[in-house]
């Protein structure tokens, strides 16, 4: 696939699962059920949705009726009972070369991957979602994936103006500090944060970096399974530093929105060992910059990265 293609598909800064999802489908290596057979599994290769025909990704994305309505209930006026593509590789570079918004790009990988969650509860667990359930499911995956996937490239925060107002900003642990922080020394600021399910120990963990200028720099958010949320709060803090240093950054002001972090961090220590061992890494860390600190701030200050923690779980998990 033409590797302009590739450029403006990594630009979207999709989550890990659905850029998995997409290189799955474009290598033509989803486990479909002529897939699997092909692979030498005993298995009943006709789709479990409509019952007629073999289940290929084609069959599964555009020639399955099923598949068609949902398409013609979305706003992108892509109605494939009318004309199948040849291919989906020739389909998807051709829609994504052709569309210039990003938001329809994102809107259509949430019809495939919806359109991919239907056939799977089809044939897991017998469960067969109306047109009107899998255009919901559509809704539902769009607003999972927060604005930061759209428009916050060019986001500017006033952190300035933010903490004068947040009578909690004054909580403060400074890291590393051997130089004086000037015009010299670029100060990048990095919002983290951590969502943690309880029962599930589902776990979401992100950070948002900005430059001087207040201009979003990077983002990230990772699924996983933490024991606790103080232990998702730690490493996301972790991760955030981590990614920084790749970037060559040495002057980084860290906010968060959990107080006990920012005490483990200024005292060096903390009572629980797994987030002890996180803390001594940030320690240890911390020796590669030139000024390093971590604030506690409120919630509405690290809200980006907050949705972004949320969203990864909500795409990982259900």
């Amino acid at each position: 696939m033409d590797t302009l293609v590739w450029k403006k598909l990594w630009k979207l800064n999709l989550p890990s699962k659905l850029s998995l999802f997409l290189w799955k489908c474009i290598h033509n290596i989803l486990p479909v059920k002529w897939q699997l057979s092909k692979r030498g599994i005993p298995i009943d290769t006709i789709c479990a949705r409509c019952g007629q025909t073999e289940e290929t990704r084609e069959h599964v994305f555009f020639e399955c009726q099923w598949s068609q309505r949902v398409w013609r209930g979305t706003t992108l006026g892509l109605n494939f009972s009318i004309g199948q593509p040849v291919g989906f590789n020739i389909w998807w570079t051709t829609w994504i070369t052709s569309v210039q918004e990003d938001e329809l790009i994102l809107h259509s990988v949430a019809i495939l991957w919806a359109i991919w969650r239907q056939s799977n509860l089809r044939v897991f667990q017998n469960e067969q979602l109306s047109i009107e359930q899998t255009l919901i499911l559509v809704d539902d995956f769009k607003k999972q994936w927060p604005n930061n996937f759209i428009d916050v490239t060019n986001a500017r925060l006033d952190y300035k103006h933010a903490l004068s107002n947040d009578s909690s900003s004054n909580h403060c642990c400074v890291l590393a500090n051997t130089c004086v922080v000037s015009k010299d020394f670029q100060l990048f600021t990095c919002v983290v944060d951590g969502a943690w399910q309880q029962v599930t120990r589902a776990t979401g963990i992100a950070w948002v970096c900005f430059d001087e200028y207040q201009l979003q720099v990077f983002q990230r958010g990772i699924s996983t399974r933490l024991s606790s949320p103080l232990l998702a709060e730690a490493r996301a803090l972790l991760k955030a530093i981590k990614r920084a240093i790749t970037k060559k950054i040495t002057c980084l002001s860290l906010f968060t929105d959990c107080k006990v972090l920012v005490d483990s961090c200024a005292q060096k220590y903390c009572s629980d060992w797994e987030v002890d061992v996180v803390i001594q890494d940030i320690l240890m860390l911390s020796f590669a910059f030139h000024f390093l600190c971590v604030t506690k701030v409120n919630r509405v200050l690290v809200e980006l990265a907050h949705k972004l923690a949320r969203s990864v779980i909500s795409l990982s998990y259900g």
